[in-house]
């Protein structure tokens, strides 16, 4: 069976996701893909930045056991300070 350009942009999105660690792929018991912890870190931010929660990312404030802690610009914020003539 020929590939698809379909199932050639499916593999390409997997290389890059395995290329940064995004996703792990198991195939031992099953040929499958899952997430990795910062695989979905990634995948928060970019909810967060697509909703206009946040719209940068800072620098890390502090390291715990099970977390690490950013600032981050708040969009929304930003966005009613340019609306109600607020200062740049």
């Amino acid at each position: 069976k020929k590939p698809t350009a379909k199932s050639a942009a499916v593999k390409q999105a997997l290389s890059t996701l395995l290329r940064f660690k995004l996703v792990y792929h198991d195939n031992l018991t099953y040929d499958g893909y899952r997430l990795t912890w910062t695989g979905y870190d990634v995948l928060a931010l970019q909810t967060l930045s697509r909703r206009g929660t946040i719209s940068r990312l800072g620098r890390k404030l502090g390291e715990g056991k099970e977390s690490d802690v950013y600032e981050a610009l708040a969009g929304a914020a930003d966005d009613a300070a340019d609306d109600h003539g607020g200062s740049s």
